[in-house]
């Protein structure tokens, strides 16, 4: 689903701008944060993936961030990598068109990519601040750029950003840092269970929700809370 098309560096704000369909007449648009958060809330699942696509750029890979943080755009990286907590990461055709690697850094840079060099492939935004267009040297607006060869850094000036939820397909369950939670069905209660797991609780009495179960060597049945 895409969230925002922007045609130059922007203002960073929690609300919605423009319209979605604003991006066919080349008109920058934006969800809001609580959209964003109400789709990626809406899956039943741990972590999500953000696609960053340069239109007519340097490059005609896309960059994608995975990361269980809800979406804040007034956070550095959208709130990716917030309070410097890890964050994965891949740049392909498809996100499974190459690997997928973790970084601790405190901003979205596909630089930190084993594949990636500091050349027209490069993605990078607020590298500097909480929301920083580079080559402008703003600390008030935010742009994605390119690598150092690419015309010193060259801002990405039209882009789309895109959320999937759930799990990606075609990617190895081992490169998933976040425990597939959907995987093990719908219980009353973990006394229900048939192996430990993630499992949607739903009582009947409040919505449902998702928690871990696990049985000991007793035999009881234990939720982590």
């Amino acid at each position: 689903m895409d969230i925002m098309f922007q045609t130059a560096d922007y203002a960073p704000d929690f609300g919605s701008a423009g319209e979605f369909y604003n991006e066919h007449f080349g008109i920058s648009y934006k969800l809001s944060d609580k959209q964003i958060n109400a789709v990626i809330n809406s899956n039943n699942t741990f972590g999500h993936t953000y696609r960053v696509h340069g239109h007519e750029e340097w490059t005609y890979l896309n960059y994608y961030i995975m990361t269980s943080e809800l979406f804040d755009d007034e956070e550095r990286g959208y709130g990716a990598p917030i309070d410097g907590s890890f964050y994965m990461h891949s740049e392909g055709e498809l996100p499974s068109t190459n690997a997928w690697e973790v970084a601790y850094n405190d901003n979205p840079d596909s630089l930190g990519l084993s594949y990636i060099g500091n050349d027209e492939d490069r993605y990078f935004c607020d590298h500097s601040y909480t929301y920083n267009c580079y080559p402008e040297g703003t600390s008030t607006t935010r742009c994605w750029s390119s690598g150092s060869s690419a015309s010193d850094h060259d801002q990405i000036d039209s882009f789309t950003m895109s959320v999937h939820v759930g799990r990606l397909a075609n990617i190895a369950e081992s490169e998933y840092p976040f425990p597939n939670i959907a995987g093990e069905g719908t219980v009353l209660n973990c006394n229900d269970m048939d192996k430990d797991g993630y499992y949607n609780i739903d009582t009947g009495t409040v919505d449902p929700f998702m928690a871990y179960c696990s049985r000991d060597g007793d035999g009881n049945a234990w939720m982590e809370v």
